[in-house]
């Protein structure tokens, strides 16, 4: 009787080394699939950024929102010059679309500059740009404000010299 005992605890022992190796293994399993999943979305996240750089220089007037408009223009000028400040996109913006420009005519006072809200709109749709990683922004070593580029443009610029931040 003693000696079943003693098997039948030897079973649930061994049982239960078996389930956790099962789980251990388990465990590694969901690990590597984890960090393959990491390495998947990043795929995932170039492949969708490029996509959306060929949607969005297919043409402009396929857009009807604004921010569409915004995006595939914006992807234009910086594709043309690249490095270009914020005041110089505005401007080339007004004098591409006219639909851009009538939405730019409206100005608000905002603190000691003179700034129109349609602005704050379009840095704010660059931000996006920027996060989704369709423009950089660079800020150069001695200069106060920002400039975009392409991500593609950063290798070029760099063999030009140019140091950035």
């Amino acid at each position: 009787m003693t000696e079943e005992v003693n098997k039948s605890n030897n079973n649930s022992t061994i049982t239960a080394n078996d389930s956790n190796i099962n789980a251990s293994s388990e465990q590694v399993r969901k690990s590597k699939s984890n960090k393959s999943k990491t390495s998947q979305d990043k795929k995932k996240k170039e492949k969708n950024r490029r996509n959306w750089i060929k949607v969005y220089t297919a043409n402009v007037d396929q857009f009807v929102t604004l921010k569409g408009r915004i995006r595939a223009l914006t992807l234009e000028i910086v594709k043309d010059t690249p490095l270009i400040t914020f005041s110089e996109l505005i401007e080339k913006l007004k004098t591409r679309d006219e639909f851009v420009r009538k939405y730019l005519s409206g100005e608000v006072q905002i603190s000691r500059r003179k700034a129109t809200s349609q602005e704050i709109t379009i840095r704010k749709i660059l931000d996006g740009m920027a996060k989704e990683g369709l423009i950089l922004k660079i800020q150069l070593n001695d200069e106060p404000f920002l400039r975009f580029a392409l991500p593609e443009q950063l290798e070029y610029l760099r063999q030009q010299g140019l140091r950035i931040a």
